[in-house]
């Protein structure tokens, strides 16, 4: 008897689990935009818009608030475009002009990992970095979760969902470190992302081709 009650619980607890990640329809996308001084950013406009034409169209437009922080609820789960506006407005002898800086990034939200936080910076201390992720055994490709961090401030650029196509933000100097994975997958890492990168012809896209080793069954 107690032999089946462990077995049962067992069950329960596996279920509920099972039933707890099925329920979670949406999640959240939250961050701060900073200047090219690494200072918050106020008033920039965050974007967000799906980015696959499996799933529903969503847009939303939040702006940032004087501390750069910025919070986008309530997104349906799948993948998105995020991208940040902000009008530069310069003064001189002749008058007044402005310009539009814009930034772009992308990320997943799972059931897994329904929650995305980013940090986004304008300016010239940023690159962007695109790549793709696979499954090593069969090359098919894969989404994952990455966690970006900066040994050197302790600060996390991206803790997120990605889609197998991906597209991120991150800074050109400074001790960063990357870990992407996925359930049922070895975890990738790399303490230092400046030597996992690819040299390309541009100054401001570097390229990252990732493969995740399967689990042993």
């Amino acid at each position: 008897m107690k032999r089946f009650a462990e077995v049962a619980l067992l069950t329960i607890l596996i279920v509920s689990s099972q039933i707890s990640v099925a329920a979670v329809t949406r999640g959240s996308i939250s961050g701060v935009v900073l200047n090219p001084q690494g200072l918050p950013l106020a008033n920039a406009s965050v974007a967000i818009r799906s980015a696959s034409h499996r799933q529903a169209e969503t847009r939303m437009v939040v702006k940032t608030e004087k501390s750069g922080v910025f919070t986008i609820d309530s997104c349906p789960l799948g993948d998105y475009m995020v991208s940040v506006v902000y009008w530069k407005v310069e003064r001189s002898a002749t008058g007044e002009t402005s310009s539009v800086l814009p930034l772009l990034t992308t990320l997943t939200l799972s059931a897994i990992a329904p929650n995305a936080k980013v940090s986004l910076q304008f300016g010239r201390d940023v690159q962007v970095l695109s790549g793709t992720i696979k499954d090593k055994t069969t090359g098919q490709p894969l989404s994952a979760i990455l966690e970006l961090k900066s040994a050197d401030s302790a600060r996390s650029w991206l803790i997120s969902g990605l889609p197998a196509k991906f597209r991120i933000q991150v800074p050109k100097t400074g001790n960063l470190s990357l870990a992407v994975s996925a359930p049922g997958y070895q975890t990738w890492y790399s303490s230092k992302l400046s030597d996992a990168l690819k040299r390309t012809d541009s100054e401001t896209i570097k390229s990252l081709e990732l493969f995740l080793q399967p689990l042993p069954k």
